[in-house]
């Protein structure tokens, strides 16, 4: 399409989600060079839509442990103007991948707190299956004492949620995800911790 030759950001945008989400980093930091030269020869627009690949390429520099790329992505984002309101679907997603990387489970479970029932469905739409995947293996690494519970209501999420996230791929790699989780959960009885052991008798 002339419009899509023309405008490298919209041409990419679903690419570098897609690539994001498969784990082809390569393939995103290779894209998000054209996207970002499109967007500033246009002027940097604001283009809300566009938000969800920024957001997709300042998370593989995460993951990476590239801090200052992260933030400098994360500040396209803001530019693209949108709000975080909107961004509470992705954004949390994004987040929560990078902080489980890097093993900050408390974290990632604390971003992912909000039941999934009381968000804009609009706003959660095609990433409802990442966020309830990645928000049951939160809890589980956190050993949240709901993790058993949320890993159920992820698994059944994942199953039967018709809306697919943006690649067959992605939609795999999120059952994955959860699978994974229920492998991680607290079993039923766990053994008495330190804090919660009973002081043994003194004689």
């Amino acid at each position: 399409m002339p419009l899509l030759s023309e405008r490298g950001d919209f041409a990419t945008s679903r690419l570098l989600v897609a690539d994001a989400l498969t784990g082809n980093a390569p393939a995103v930091i290779a894209t998000a060079g054209r996207f970002l030269d499109a967007w500033e020869r246009a002027g940097r627009p604001h283009a809300p839509d566009l938000a969800p690949a920024a957001s997709a390429v300042a998370m593989v520099h995460g993951l990476r442990g590239d801090t200052a790329s992260r933030a400098h992505w994360s500040g396209i984002v803001t530019a693209l103007g949108v709000t975080a309101p909107d961004k509470a679907g992705y954004g949390t997603v994004f987040d929560a991948i990078v902080l489980l990387h890097h093993g900050r489970a408390a974290e990632a479970a604390a971003a992912t707190a909000t039941d999934p029932s009381e968000m804009d469905e609009q706003v959660l739409w095609i990433w409802r299956h990442w966020y309830v995947a990645l928000r049951a293996e939160a809890a589980a690494l956190a050993g949240s004492p709901d993790a058993r519970a949320l890993v159920a209501s992820g698994r059944a999420a994942v199953a039967g949620n018709p809306s697919p996230p943006p690649s067959s791929t992605a939609r795999r790699r999120s059952s994955t995800v959860t699978s994974r989780a229920c492998s991680l959960r607290p079993p039923r009885s766990a053994p008495p911790t330190a804090l919660t052991r009973k002081p043994e008798p003194t004689s």
